[in-house]
């Protein structure tokens, strides 16, 4: 058993450490680094739990049951991006044209209004506004916002692809790197260890669940809702709307470029009704489906996940809110588990294990 002196020792080793990365300007990246690792270990997570489950349906071993299912998630990825992409690429030859017919309608629908003609730019004063130092301007700023945007995404896919290929190898050798972590401990902390590992592995998985639950919702709706508006390829649109879900923030956005490049075809209007009714189900899903999912999953508390989420995203990125949810459920594990629990033991804290 730790003396008080003894379990708090550690954490003002780890705050002094923290505080000279700080000064040095290298403390956002480790932590960066660290999230890396933690995505990593999410999807090995996600993998062992896929694999274990055709090991013991199939009675394979796990180790080719979790090749199967790396395999096969390859196979997904690469084949489902060929395949949307040269649909997509295939609607953008007909973009512009669909655009200018769309302007087109939208000022013969307003030319009816006198009082909407002064507000409205013709045709030959947009071309001129093009040519303009500030449209210029303005073009060049968009540019750098998109530029910005395009690098964390830049970011965010390289970094999918290290936690993919890092989680691949930790869920392939799951148990040795798990037996490597409770060595690590004292002999007296490795009970204790090993069922904290248990406890996170489970919360994780949980997760993962609820998450996938939230994927389903959101693909199901949209395949309908697209179908509904007779926007073709809802299948496919429904689809990637669940594997865009996994992203906040961002997720809703790119999930929407193709349906829009899809729509573009039904008309201008078709595009708008595909806007609307992604930011209403994307908006439903953020703030109602995946907190109320995770809290019955993972036991989430669902105000505290967005705020969460939200802090993540400003501080880290993309990133920071992809992984803020799973980072959480494990922050309130290991309080419960290695704070909490132990502070209810003592025989002097009564009054809190009543409370």
């Amino acid at each position: 058993m730790f003396s008080r002196t003894e379990s708090v020792r550690p954490l003002w080793v780890v705050l002094f450490i923290m505080l000279i990365m700080a000064a040095s300007g290298v403390l956002k990246l480790t932590l960066v680094f660290l999230l890396l690792i933690f995505g990593s270990i999410l999807f090995a997570v996600f993998l062992h739990g896929l694999g274990k489950w055709l090991s013991d349906w199939t009675g394979w071993p796990y180790q080719a049951t979790s090749t199967i299912v790396l395999l096969t998630l390859l196979v997904a990825i690469f084949g489902g991006g060929y395949l949307m992409g040269s649909r997509v690429i295939d609607q953008l030859s007909t973009l512009w044209s669909q655009f200018e017919a769309s302007f087109a309608k939208l000022e013969e629908w307003i030319s009816g209004y006198e009082w909407a003609q002064e507000y409205i730019p013709k045709k030959e004063e947009m071309k001129d506004m093009v040519q303009t130092e500030k449209m210029a301007n303005w073009l060049a700023s968009g540019a750098s916002q998109i530029g910005s945007t395009v690098g964390q995404l830049g970011t965010v896919i390289g970094g999918g692809v290290l936690m993919f290929v890092v989680g691949a190898y930790l869920a392939l050798e799951s148990n040795i790197y798990r037996k490597g972590m409770v060595k690590l401990l004292p002999p007296q902390r490795r009970a204790k260890g090993g069922e904290v590992i248990s406890r996170l592995n489970e919360t994780l998985t949980n997760w993962i669940r609820g998450q996938l639950i939230s994927m389903a919702i959101i693909g199901i709706s949209t395949m309908i809702g697209l179908w509904l508006m007779g926007v073709p390829m809802a299948i496919t649109l429904g689809v990637i709307a669940a594997l865009c879900t996994f992203i906040p923030n961002v997720g809703p956005f790119l999930a929407a470029i193709p349906q829009s490049l899809v729509a573009v075809q039904l008309g201008g209007m078709a595009v708008v009704y595909v806007i609307i009714f992604n930011i209403a189900l994307q908006s439903f899903e953020s703030y109602l489906i995946t907190p109320v999912v995770q809290k019955q999953q993972a036991n989430l508390p669902p105000a505290m996940t967005i705020m969460f989420q939200l802090l993540m995203t400003l501080y880290f990125g993309i990133l920071g809110g992809l992984l803020g949810a799973p980072m959480l459920a494990v922050l309130i594990v290991l309080t419960q588990a290695l704070y909490v629990e132990e502070l209810e033991k003592k025989p002097d804290s009564g009054v809190i294990a009543n409370a």
